[in-house]
């Protein structure tokens, strides 16, 4: 009988977790999303000095506002960028099409946008890393547990720059697995490492509470 209590006890952790992993998902989302665009406007900066792309950063300047009043001209505009503008530019284009379906009512195509980011070798490799980890992040309740696991699995080197966020993501993969002692190893990890983000490492926190109380 005590087998079975316990049984229910580990569901009922586990349970409480994904409620609050659910209520962190919003923020974590943004939050990705937002360092992603920043990283490709620092690639995209220093494309730009160099080149000088005026015309190019006008439209997209452009776009992105669009973006706030009508998303579907916005789209249109960013894709014509990606297509014909100068690489830099383009290449956030394509990020910013996909972060508008992402807040949009398509996630399903903002997540085959990042993948196709993340599969495009004419991109910078740290974009690249930063799509998969986006795609990965909005799939995260709908993919499987095991393909979430090997997606964030080589993003965390000792000095890759998306190792925490990618450890996040594989933890909250085990805890829909169902593997709740992974998870919690894996959060427990994220809160004691000083390297990683204070937002992180209170989220990581509040996850182990949740799965030990």
């Amino acid at each position: 009988m005590a087998d079975v209590f316990d049984e229910v006890s580990e569901d009922l952790r586990r349970e409480r977790a994904l409620k609050l992993w659910k209520k962190f998902a919003p923020l974590l989302g943004s939050v990705a999303v937002a360092i992603v665009l920043a990283t490709a406007g620092y690639v995209l900066w220093q494309d730009y000095s160099r080149k000088r792309t005026e015309a190019d950063a006008l439209r997209f300047a452009e776009a992105a506002r669009l973006g706030t009043e009508d998303a579907t001209r916005a789209v249109a505009e960013l894709r014509a960028i990606a297509r014909d503008g100068q690489a830099g530019y383009a290449a956030l284009a394509r990020f910013k099409a996909a972060s508008l379906a992402a807040s949009g009512s398509d996630p399903a195509e903002a997540v085959a946008q990042y993948r196709a980011i993340a599969a495009d070798a004419a991109f910078d490799a740290q974009l690249r890393d930063a799509a998969t980890l986006v795609a990965t992040l909005l799939a995260v309740d709908t993919a499987s547990p095991g393909d979430a696991v090997r997606a964030v699995q080589a993003l965390q080197t000792s000095t890759g720059p998306w190792r925490h966020a990618a450890r996040e993501i594989e933890a909250l993969a085990h805890l829909r697995a169902g593997d709740r002692g992974r998870a919690a190893e894996l959060y427990r990890q994220l809160a004691d490492d000083l390297a990683a983000p204070a937002g992180l490492r209170q989220r990581a926190s509040e996850m182990l509470a949740a799965l030990d109380g």
